[in-house]
Order: structure tokens, then C-alpha cells, then sequence
């Protein structure tokens, strides 16, 4: 477990790499006719797709085999997960591990296996294809992969966790190391959607509440405290009226059925949105984008929103051209991603970049690129097309 004290203002160090940056407009990278993409998830330092044929298509990383091409090769252009051509519902990227939902309801993880979050039922450390989850080949509507764990939502409403629990992110009410096969989260039913952060997991109501449990170093539990918990809690403010939770590193924001987006946890670098760089233990409007927003998406130290217009606007963390507004420079407010102010249909906060889908359901990402995760051989801090869709 990563213990850092925020009161102290921790920081991170993104110095390990040099980046090249080249700026282009959206296009330049195409290549004439690909699948298209129906859905993406950006992870740490890899990318996936789920293309309208059902196939999910993965690019990026690959030393821990989360691209699930049965190869251990990092690939700067997407490349198809091994038995996953056709008939997938759904995808989520984590740190160093993939997940997907098959027809029928079935769970299939792949990468990193160190803290269990495959949920096969052993500790191999590494899979580089498609593995099935204990108990779960039918039934699961959603899945979502976080930094070591992984949870699935269930057509009855419940939540199921596996991998790394030493913050209590499983939600089962222990702190056992881990748990290589789903356990069920206590006291909560009903749940219509999940998501997972780094250590922290949350699960909006049938009721349109959150209910967050795990890491809350930073108060990304949203429930006025600096506490860890091993159980589901409410989030102060947010019993009804919300349609979308998503969650980053260390922090987690909500989208409302009215269009408006909370955000609370660390806030150094801008995430929050709110106009200040203050860590919040609650949720704290975030400013100029009141009743237009349709979907959000929280990644390592940014957030952005999906407008009703098809707009991007990003906000925090910008060290590698994340927020796409052609600048490195950190925001605390929102700003328009370069190029993106309409016909887009889908976005995904990644660690230190981002991705988006457009109404021709073609892919374009942009921020940091050392690992190929964005589909390409060059870092942009603008979007830029990934080659093959």
C-alpha cells in the first residue's frame, strides 16, 4: 500500500521520461479505412477499444501482458486480444491489467496477476490472453479494473471484487491482503454502476447515490474524512441524482442527472475543477460547465467531460499535454480540448493521457506516449488519430 500523508502536499515525480512533442490536427495520422470503435478505456500506460464487431483491439504496454495478444511486446498500433474477435459487451483498462465482458455475461481479465486482480482463482503472475474469472461466466452487466483490483456489477445489482484489498478497496469489510476470486461487497445491493480508482471503488444506487469504500488519503471517498473503509460509505451530498461516477488516482468525480459534475479527493493539480488547487473531503461543483455535460472520465491527475454539443473540456494535471489544449500548463478549471468542440461520442481519462471516440467512430488520444498508448510513435498535445479505426 502507497501511504502519503496530502496534508503535506506530496509530489509526484514525472521526470522519468523524455518526451518528444509533435503537434498535429486531428487527421493527420489517419490511414484510410479501420473497424470502427464503439467504446474505449485508457489505462495506465496502455490503451483498448471494443470495435463495433465486438473485438477488442489493445495498444501500448505490454510487459505485463495487458494487451492480450499473447505476446509480452509493447505495440505502437492497435493489435487484436487473442480469442476476443467478436461478441464483447464491454471493456475496462487498470494499471497493468485488462478486462472484458463477454457475450452471455462472461468475465475475462488479462496482464498483471500479482495481487490476484485476474480473479482466476490462482497467483500467475502474468496472463497474456484472456483468462476466465472464478464464478463469473454469466450474468455480470458491468466491469471495471482499477490500479490492482478489478469489480463487476451483476443483473441483479450486486458487486463483486478480487485483487489487492490492503485498503479495503474490495469492500468485502476485511483488509486481507488480497483475494484472487470475487468476494461479494457487504451491504449493498441494488447498484446500477461501478467504478474503481486506483485503491478507492465506488457504486452509484439504484437511487442515483454514491457509495465509495477503500484509500481515502486524500478524502476521495467524498465523506469528510481522511479514513480508510473496508465497507461501502455515503458520499456527504450525493444520496440521489446521480447518473455517472468516475474515479482517478486519488480522487472521484460525479456527473448528475441535470448535467452538472462534482468532483472531490487531491487536488494539486487542478482535478477537482473547482477553480482552486485545495484538496476537498466533499464534492465541490466543478466551475463553467453547469448543465451540458453527458459523460465524465477521471484519469491519474486530470478529468474531463463529455458536453452535450460532443465537446471535450479537460482540467488538472497537463505535464504531458493531457488536457489536449495545446499547452503543458496545469488548469483548475476547465478547458476545451484542441479541435474536439463538437461530434464526439465517447472519452477515457488514462493515466497521463486521454482518448475520445467521434461520431465517424474513429479513435484519437493525446498526452504522454512513451509506451506507444496512444496508438502512435510520437506524444501530441492536441488529439491525433490511432491508426486502424
Amino acid at each position: 500500500m502507497i501511504i502519503i500523508d496530502m496534508r503535506k502536499k506530496p509530489k509526484f515525480d514525472h521526470s522519468c521520461a523524455i518526451i518528444l512533442v509533435v503537434i498535429f490536427s486531428i487527421g493527420t495520422l489517419g490511414c484510410g479505412e479501420g473497424e470502427s470503435a464503439s467504446a474505449i478505456s485508457s489505462g495506465w500506460f496502455h490503451t483498448c477499444a471494443l470495435t463495433n464487431a465486438g473485438a477488442v483491439k489493445c495498444w501500448g504496454n505490454n510487459k505485463m501482458g495487458q494487451l492480450g495478444d499473447n505476446t509480452k511486446r509493447d505495440s505502437k498500433t492497435p493489435v487484436e486480444v487473442f480469442g476476443l474477435s467478436s461478441g464483447v459487451k464491454a471493456i475496462s483498462a487498470g494499471r497493468f491489467h485488462t478486462c472484458a465482458i463477454t457475450a452471455g455475461g462472461r468475465v475475462q481479465c488479462w496482464g498483471d496477476n500479482g495481487y490476484g486482480q485476474l480473479g482466476d482463482g490462482t497467483r500467475m503472475y502474468k496472463a497474456n490472453k484472456p483468462v476466465n474469472v472464478s464464478g463469473l461466466s454469466s450474468g455480470v452487466s458491468a466491469i471495471s479494473a482499477g490500479g490492482h483490483h478489478t469489480c463487476a456489477l451483476t443483473n441483479e445489482g450486486a458487486v463483486l471484487c478480487w485483487g489487492w484489498n490492503e485498503a479495503g478497496q474490495l469492500g468485502d469489510g476485511t483488509q486481507t491482503p488480497n483475494s484472487i476470486i470475487p468476494v461479494k461487497v457487504f451491504r449493498l445491493s441494488g447498484a446500477k454502476s461501478i467504478a474503481c480508482g486506483f485503491a478507492h471503488t465506488c457504486a452509484l444506487t439504484q437511487a442515483g447515490g454514491v457509495k465509495c469504500w477503500g484509500w481515502n488519503v486524500a478524502g476521495q471517498l467524498g465523506d469528510g474524512t481522511y479514513v480508510n473503509k473496508n465497507i461501502p460509505t455515503d458520499v456527504l451530498g450525493l444520496s440521489s441524482g446521480v447518473k455517472a461516477v468516475s474515479l482517478g488516482f486519488s480522487h472521484t468525480c460525479a456527473l448528475s442527472n441535470e448535467g452538472r459534475v462534482k468532483c472531490w479527493g487531491y487536488n494539486e493539480f487542478g482535478q477537482l475543477g473547482d477553480g482552486s488547487w485545495e484538496t476537498k473531503t466533499t464534492p465541490i461543483e466543478v466551475l463553467g460547465i453547469s448543465s451540458e455535460v453527458i459523460a465524465i472520465s477521471a484519469g491519474f491527475t486530470h478529468s474531463c467531460a463529455l458536453t452535450f454539443q460532443g465537446g471535450v473540456k479537460c482540467w488538472g494535471g497537463n505535464q504531458f499535454g493531457q488536457l489536449g489544449d495545446k499547452s503543458k500548463t496545469n488548469k483548475n478549471v476547465p478547458t476545451d480540448v484542441y479541435k474536439l468542440s463538437s461530434e464526439v461520442r465517447a472519452i477515457s481519462a488514462g493515466w497521463l493521457h486521454t482518448c475520445a471516440i467521434n461520431h465517424s467512430e474513429k479513435v484519437f488520444c493525446w498526452g504522454r506516449n512513451d509506451f506507444g498508448q496512444l496508438g502512435m510513435s510520437f506524444s501530441h498535445k492536441v488529439p491525433a488519430e490511432v491508426r486502424g479505426f
